[in-house]
């Protein structure tokens, strides 16, 4: 990268991890991996999971939502 810094981090969701990201590359966003997301989404939301049509609102909320506005309206 030569000089140059980050625009954006991705990690799996350990906190001591984003927390450095802020103080190292301050101008550089932390973002999580979706395979992560829906990893701890069938252990902790299970019962959502099961709901018929959740998964695909999961899904959908996930990969295709780029604005706050978008995320919000689903």
């Amino acid at each position: 990268m030569v000089g140059k810094h980050p625009v954006a981090v991705m990690t799996d969701q350990v906190f001591s991890i984003a927390a450095v990201i802020k103080v190292v590359f301050p101008l550089a966003r932390h973002r999580l991996y979706c395979l992560h997301i829906i990893e701890n989404s069938r252990k902790h939301i299970r019962a959502l999971t099961a709901s018929e049509g959740f998964t695909k609102i999961f899904n959908r909320v996930l990969m295709h939502c780029d604005t706050k506005d978008e995320f919000e309206e689903m």
